[in-house]
């Protein structure tokens, strides 16, 4: 019995080495445990150079053929510790990691079927290979300091094919780089020992050939990069970007917003060129970060309330309200809120923000005043929806509310006397107009008096063009001046036209009439849409060019009529309208349609057309109609047409010098060449013209703006300078915002602006 007892217990010893390695086998040690462990675990040289068979199926990871060459051999060489190739490299459905930290020579006490966390790097270009099956018995070796070697070629690791149904970025293998703890048990992990398996001929055998299959590239989606993005700064919302008409996400790179918001107050909007408006209106709208604040600035304003009531000056309130709704709502002030709903309650979208009225009450009505304001706009849309009862409650609190007299007598009154009374007959004296009594008008559809045309805001001259006037030549002189300013699309103007009732015979005699008035001009749109002859077509064009000025005729007026040219067929029988239609074309601003009328004026022997051909080659070549083989021969013709002569006195000889040099200067700032005889021959001293002069010190800064690409800056500049309606800007400003649109890369609104110019100054 004592013998079985003494025999059990010598059993039991022996057992006790493998019992404790299935154990932490099965428990799968973190690389922290296995570093706390390791002192205590650490086998001895003898048994870690023993080899460890496992039996359990599993598969890995080939091992390299070979890797960078061994560094240079230390004086003491440590012992080898044999890894079974599970313990070395994971398994094939997880990640191989490069640089990967293996755990110190307690080896065997590695779980042979998973791997502790290791380091990820960068994802790097990898080649993938399929998973070599039932290899538990192959070894690779990690050696902490090798014996010698002969140089090696390094090998890429090929990566395994990710396990079916998971979504993981390719493993990536590069030469990592490990420590293994020497032999003595030190369990801290040293990064820069290379991990390396010697190829045949080394101090170890490879595997053999025979475990290692031919690898077959397989497919891996890219690496999917995790990185938190940067937060979007709520003043940034816009509705254009960069492919649809805006200036760009970085048009205020490098501007301080110091500076924006100095420069905001004193941009008057609409200013007097078509060009320059439009150019606003994409600023204002474009989405872009904000301008950069300095440390422990604070903004003035919202930069975002600035532009809402820039783009109300201009008349795009629909686009303003779009932007509000989306914005963050602490970002537009109550004020501004309030005058951007009134605006926006004229246009289509009226039932949208009826429904939202009673929600901004409660959010911005604070003071009786606001109060009074914001119950405008919900009497408005209680007339639209018939509520007459309410709107009579709303007028008497309206009057009790008022102190010391009722300051809205006329919108209370159209509400009183004329939507619920009935009358027809308005008030005398309704100007200045505002947004919430022409909403009552637009109910009340009754005939406007002229005076109303005459002076409207920006805001209101879409919806003042739906209403009927009194007399239909002021209601369309409006939509003729707003569309020469870009207020106003071709559409827009179409509408306008075509709102004015004529007669089948009045619009048979269009071409013959006299008049050149709007009425006229109208009648003679209408009568070439319906046109089918070329020839009437052509006249009746010509007919709705007349009496205007060449600024007023550019832009929208040009688009629209150039379009009733595009069913004419372009021959040789149209030459003497040639040159003419091409101008239109070159004024609308599409001059792919123009090449083939100028192709037919070119052929022309009349003299009137090589004359306006002469004439107005500044604007051809401004429109990119001037093929660079032609451009030095069409100066030299035009120059010739426009030189003094000896014929000329002193002051003709004066102002043919001064004309053409400013043409050549325009041409200049848009980056076109001047030959230095044509600078030669308009070069002399002439008297000092008093004149506006701008801020010398905006001027310069719009310079330097543009000179450094900051584009958001230097249009702003240009608006602030350029200031609402003048006429009286002085050309050398006009010039120098031609050359800082260029600059900053606007090479289109450059030369646009210089054919602005030509024909605000009758320089052709």
């Amino acid at each position: 019995m004592k013998q079985a007892v003494w025999g059990l217990s010598v059993l039991l010893s022996l057992a006790v080495p493998a019992g404790v390695t299935y154990a932490q086998e099965e428990a799968t040690p973190s690389m922290t445990d296995l570093s706390a462990n390791q002192a205590s675990t650490a086998p001895s040289a003898s048994q870690a150079t023993s080899d460890v068979v496992d039996d359990r199926e599993a598969s890995f990871l080939r091992p390299p053929a070979s890797i960078l060459p061994l560094p240079e051999p230390a004086a003491k060489t440590e012992p080898v510790v044999e890894v079974p190739e599970a313990a070395a490299a994971p398994v094939a459905a997880a990640k191989v990691q490069p640089e990967a930290q293996v755990a110190p020579a307690a080896a065997s006490n590695i779980n042979k079927q998973s791997s502790p966390p290791l380091t990820t790097p960068p994802p790097m270009k990898q080649k993938a290979a399929k998973p070599v099956a039932n290899a538990a018995a192959e070894a690779s070796v990690v050696t902490a300091k090798a014996a010698p070697m002969p140089p090696i070629k390094p090998v890429v690791i090929e990566a395994p094919v990710a396990a079916s149904g998971t979504d993981l970025p390719p493993p990536v293998v590069v030469e990592g780089t490990a420590s293994v703890a020497a032999s003595s048990g030190a369990s801290s992990v040293q990064p820069e020992a290379p991990v390396v398996v010697p190829s045949a001929g080394g101090a170890t055998p490879s595997p053999p050939a025979a475990v290692v299959p031919t690898t077959v590239p397989a497919s891996i989606a890219t690496p999917v990069a995790a990185t938190s993005l940067a937060d979007i700064d709520p003043e940034s919302i816009g509705l254009l970007s960069a492919s649809n008409g805006g200036l760009g996400a970085s048009l205020w790179k490098e501007t301080s917003r110091l500076l924006v918001d100095r420069l905001m107050p004193s941009v008057g909007l609409p200013t007097a060129s078509a060009t320059m408006n439009e150019l606003a209106r994409r600023l204002f709208m474009s989405t872009a970060a904000p301008p950069a604040l300095a440390g422990g600035e604070k903004p003035s304003r919202s930069l975002l309330a600035q532009r809402l009531e820039a783009l109300m000056a201009l008349g795009a309130v629909t686009e303003a309200w779009k932007m509000a709704v989306q914005a963050d709502p602490r970002l537009v002030d109550p004020v501004t809120l309030r005058q951007l709903t009134e605006a926006a309650l004229i246009g289509p979208d009226s039932k949208e923000i009826c429904d939202k009225i009673p929600s901004l009450m409660a959010a911005h009505a604070k003071t009786a005043e606001s109060g009074n304001e914001w119950q405008k706009s919900l009497l408005v849309c209680q007339l639209r929806d018939g509520d007459k009862k309410a709107v009579q409650l709303g007028i008497d609190m309206m009057r009790d509310q008022q102190e010391g007299g009722v300051r809205d007598a006329i919108f209370l009154s159209l509400l009183s006397k004329n939507a619920l009374g009935g009358s027809d007959k308005l008030p005398r004296q309704m100007t200045p107009l505002k947004p919430s009594v022409l909403a009552v008008l637009r109910q009340l559809n009754l005939p406007l008096a002229s005076e109303l045309y005459v002076r409207a805001d920006a805001v209101l001259i879409p919806e003042l063009l739906k209403t009927k006037a009194v007399d239909e030549k002021a209601r369309l002189e409006l939509a003729e001046r707003a569309a020469g300013q870009g207020l106003l699309t071709a559409a827009q103007l179409a509408a306008a036209y075509q709102s004015v009732p004529f007669k089948p015979q009045e619009l048979e005699d269009a071409a013959g009439l006299l008049d050149v008035s709007s009425v006229s001009r109208a009648k003679a749109y209408q009568a070439a849409l319906m046109a089918a002859d070329p020839s009437k077509k052509v006249e009746l064009v010509q007919k709705g060019m007349t009496g205007l000025d060449d600024v007023t005729l550019a832009g929208s007026h040009a688009i629209l009529l150039s379009g009733l040219l595009d069913s004419v067929p372009v021959t040789v029988a149209q030459g003497a309208f040639a040159s003419q239609a091409a101008r239109l074309y070159a004024l609308a601003g599409q001059p792919d349609k123009a090449t083939a009328w100028l192709g037919i004026a070119h052929g022309a022997t009349a003299q009137e057309v090589i004359k306006s051909l002469a004439q107005n080659w500044p604007l051809f070549a401004l429109s990119g109609l001037v093929p660079d083989a032609d451009y030095a021969a069409g100066f030299k013709g035009w120059f010739a047409s426009v030189r003094p002569v000896e014929a000329d006195d002193g002051n003709a000889q004066y102002n043919k010098r001064e004309k053409a040099g400013k043409v050549m200067l325009l041409l200049s700032a848009a980056g076109y060449g001047v030959p230095e005889e044509g600078w030669i021959e308009v070069i002399e001293g002439g008297p000092l013209v008093r004149q506006y002069d701008p801020s010398p010190v905006l001027l310069e800064r719009m310079r330097q703006a543009a000179s450094a690409g900051r584009k958001g800056e230097a249009v702003l500049l240009g608006l602030s300078m350029v200031g609402s309606g003048k006429e009286d800007v002085p050309f050398g400003l006009w010039v120098e915002l031609v050359r800082a649109l260029r600059l900053v890369g606007l090479q289109v609104e450059s030369r646009a602006l210089a054919r602005e110019i030509l024909l605000r100054l009758s320089l052709l």
